[in-house]
């Protein structure tokens, strides 16, 4: 037996010219490798191989399936963590905001969304009005506590 009888082995693929299935895939499959200047004898072993690893549990849908989830996780959890820090940024904000109104009134600055209420009102003579004390948070500790708890 020659050298090149232990390289190769042959298989023979026979088309039916009787079967309309076996003329046309013929044809699509010959004008493929001609117009791609192809191996036949490559395009049909890439699918024999493609049939074998579909045939034995090795389904190239079920490996993209598994990115897929891998790839719906990870876009959950980047999801998740975006409206995290986007919640916590809002949180600080509101935060800063509400003790600079808070410092402000109790410094004696009236607050803006006060419309022009609270210390530094005059009553229709023009004489500064005096404050009423259940306005003034600074002798009510329990809103400043509230106002921290937010956080």
């Amino acid at each position: 037996m020659s050298e090149k009888g232990n390289l190769y082995k042959t298989v023979t693929v026979r088309f039916s010219f009787i079967n309309q299935e076996h003329v046309d895939i013929y044809k699509e499959f010959t004008d493929y490798c001609d117009e791609n200047r192809l191996s036949r004898n490559q395009k049909i072993i890439d699918a024999m191989g493609f049939y074998c690893r579909h045939s034995m549990g090795q389904d190239e849908t079920a490996i993209l399936d598994k990115y897929k989830a891998e790839m719906d996780r990870y876009a959950k959890e980047m999801r998740e963590q975006l409206i995290r820090d986007v919640e916590s940024e809002v949180r600080q904000s509101v935060m800063k905001e509400l003790l600079s109104i808070m410092a402000g009134v109790g410094a004696g600055v009236p607050p803006a969304s006060a419309g022009g209420g609270g210390r530094g009102r005059t009553d229709k003579a023009g004489e500064p009005e005096e404050e009423p004390e259940n306005d003034r948070i600074q002798d009510n500790p329990g809103i400043v506590e509230s106002a921290m708890k937010w956080g």
